[in-house]
């Protein structure tokens, strides 16, 4: 039997996410990842933060959508990657200063993460 070769992707290439905050949220993204809106309307908005000319992350406000109980299955850590560690911290300052402020800083050995509440909880989401 032959062995076929795993080929793992280079990168995440789109992110869609249903939401009730569709403007909430993209203002977040503009923010935090000086994403800009290619293309919006009341349904949904197709955003990108760097050289795709599509959209990386798409915001659907689907009709009929609730908010996440507490405890329920779904999506909870998104993280983007900064070349050096100097323009994560950057990035981590001029945040600061906006109030998006981290709960919880992980250390992964090899990477460094913050982790934040939803804005509903007093801060913004701030995933790195």
């Amino acid at each position: 039997m032959a062995t076929v070769q795993l080929l793992p992707s280079e990168a995440l290439a789109r992110l869609v996410l249903r939401t009730t905050r569709r403007k909430e949220m993209i203002e977040w993204y503009k923010t935090v990842l000086g994403a800009q809106a290619l293309y919006q309307n009341d349904f949904i908005a197709f955003m990108t933060y760097d050289d795709d000319v599509h959209h990386r992350i798409a915001l659907a406000a689907v009709p009929g959508l609730v908010e996440k109980p507490k405890r329920s299955a779904g999506l909870d850590h998104l993280a983007f990657f900064y070349s050096t560690l100097g323009a994560w911290i950057a990035n981590y300052e001029r945040l600061k200063t906006l109030r998006i402020i981290p709960k919880v800083s992980i250390h992964h050995v090899d990477h460094v993460a913050v982790l934040s509440r939803p804005r509903r909880q007093r801060h913004r989401p701030v995933n790195r």
